[in-house]
């Protein structure tokens, strides 16, 4: 499933394209017919391909795709990022989670926004090893989406939460936390526990944009160290 989902999310599957029959597909990957079927109906479910009798196995659209998905973003990240995949992630962020801010100060709780507080803590405990900043930035924002009490809003955030943790994944390939989001991060805490909505909100928008072009600038160093071997950088 991992094989054929990166080879479809990549392009080496092109859209609408039909996928080889099963036997040279079981041939290709090594496998039996019962683990390729079980695969098959996994990337069915995820809406990446299409089954039928006559028409075979084909891969649909991606406005079939669930790309919330949390196998499928993890397959988008291992096909070499690029500033467009960033792009659409920053977009999905700056429409959610300034408004996530604003109500987290209006609504949270005093334990939720002790939560937060932690949350941040611990991330500017870890803020000189950036390896070690990825699980307490993804709570950091959970604990905001949470503090909101909208329950879709929490939904929404726990779909997104892969792709942050993807995101700061990458983000921790570079050398340094930079100072400047550290800040922006206390600055949208402090916001949130004085209910001030707004500052929050403001300083969340600047976060996600100072982290986009961060990452951006970063990119083409950190598809050096990404690179694998040419005898093992095809999917096999």
């Amino acid at each position: 499933m991992d094989q054929i989902g990166t080879r479809i999310v990549s392009g080496a599957y092109k859209v609408g394209a039909t996928l080889p029959p099963e036997l040279m597909l079981c041939e290709e990957y090594g496998l039996s017919r019962t683990p390729l079927r079980e695969a098959m109906k996994k990337l069915h479910a995820k809406r990446l391909i299409a089954m039928g009798p006559k028409s075979g196995t084909r891969v649909l659209p991606e406005s079939c795709w669930n790309q919330l998905d949390p196998d499928l973003l993890r397959w988008r990240f291992a096909s070499s990022p690029d500033e467009w995949l960033l792009g659409q992630l920053q977009e999905l962020r700056i429409a959610f989670e300034p408004e996530a801010c604003r109500l987290a100060a209006q609504n949270g709780s005093a334990a939720a926004h002790v939560t937060i507080r932690e949350a941040f803590e611990r991330l500017a405990s870890a803020s000189a090893d950036p390896s070690r900043t990825i699980d307490p930035d993804v709570e950091f924002h959970a604990s905001i989406a949470r503090a909101t009490q909208n329950i879709f809003l929490v939904s929404i955030s726990a779909a997104i939460s892969t792709a942050l943790h993807l995101q700061f994944q990458l983000a921790a390939e570079r050398e340094t936390f930079p100072a400047s989001e550290l800040e922006q991060h206390r600055l949208i805490c402090d916001a949130i526990l004085a209910r001030d909505g707004e500052a929050a909100a403001r300083h969340m928008r600047a976060l996600i944009g100072q982290s986009r072009a961060s990452l951006v600038e970063a990119l083409p160093r950190m598809r050096g160290k990404r690179r694998r071997p040419a005898s093992t950088a095809a999917v096999t």
